[in-house]
């Protein structure tokens, strides 16, 4: 962390993620496995920033190919316990992707799930409703917005 804050250049729109892992049980590719912290390291990383006077956001991807909304619920989920035991708000909240390409065989939820348990989270986690969440699917971005 020190190395991270002492390259970075600190102004007003410095925003620092912690990434966390996630169950990615119903993805065709987890991708938690190779890149993430723990629920209780990324609390004291949100800790560690914070007190560095940098702004902390979370960021998290249920893996490729994510079959099943509900993944995004008990990723924000665990993203509200973490900001809970950090003490700290988030300013930004990046939930990466996953949703899914309709592929033969694939039975997925329709986009406009994952979209209500994202924007559910958004709330449990007291963001402000400017606050956004992007990520990609078949090529396109979306941003989400809460209103």
């Amino acid at each position: 962390m020190e190395k991270i804050l002492d390259e970075a250049e600190r102004d007003e729109d410095l925003v620092i993620a912690v990434r966390v892992a996630t169950n990615s049980k119903n993805a065709r590719y987890a991708l938690s496995s190779k890149f993430g912290a723990s629920p209780d390291d990324a609390a004291e990383l949100l800790v560690q920033v914070h007190r560095a006077g940098v702004r902390v956001g979370l960021s998290f991807h249920v893996g490729s190919q994510c079959l099943a909304s509900d993944a995004f619920s008990s990723a924000l989920k665990t993203c509200r316990d973490i900001v809970r035991r950090a003490g700290t708000p988030i300013h930004v909240l990046n939930v990466g992707g996953g949703f899914p390409a309709p592929y033969p065989g694939d039975e997925a939820a329709m986009l406009e799930q994952y979209f209500a348990a994202i924007i559910f989270g958004q709330h449990s986690l007291g963001l402000p409703p400017d606050a956004c969440f992007s990520a990609s699917r078949d090529g396109a971005w979306w941003r989400l917005q809460a209103v």
